[in-house]
């Protein structure tokens, strides 16, 4: 049972540590997208649905926005990267897009969403089950905070 516990102690702070390095990762890459980015106006043209899961007997479908914006004269379209049940954006809504002032290719919406939520899940999960391995190898059996029996 001991090796049991350790052994998932184990996976669980590796897998702690590679969400961390993701998430922080992401977190990176975006402030250094941040710095370059451009912003310009954008205008939703269409709702598109992504992925269905079945809910009991509810599908929830999920969507992506098609934003239409223009960058140094040419026209261009983005697809949201995020999928989201209710649709977080409306046909004809106006956003604001960044671009990529180094690689006009590289299009991102301007929200929170957007931009940090694949950071955020990856960092907050990270130090979460880093921690819980810490606690499992701590506390659990054989761990520095069990004393030894009696005497």
């Amino acid at each position: 049972m001991k090796k049991i516990l350790k052994g998932i102690a184990l996976v669980s702070g590796l897998i702690g540590l590679l969400f961390t390095a993701v998430g922080l990762y992401s977190w990176f890459n975006t402030r250094v997208f941040l710095e370059k980015a451009r912003r310009v106006p954008g205008e939703v043209v269409e709702i598109r649905e992504g992925d269905s899961d079945r809910d009991g007997a509810e599908v929830n479908t999920r969507s992506v926005a098609v934003i239409q914006f223009s960058y140094e004269g040419e026209a261009r379209t983005l697809i949201s990267q995020v999928q989201t049940s209710p649709p977080a954006y409306s046909v004809g809504e106006k956003v604001t897009v960044l671009v990529n002032s180094d690689r006009s290719t590289d299009a991102r919406v301007e929200s929170w969403l957007e931009l940090y939520f694949f950071a955020a899940i990856f960092g907050g999960l990270g130090p979460i089950m880093l921690a819980t391995s810490a606690l499992l190898l701590r506390l659990g059996p054989g761990g520095a905070g069990r004393s030894g029996p009696a005497t």
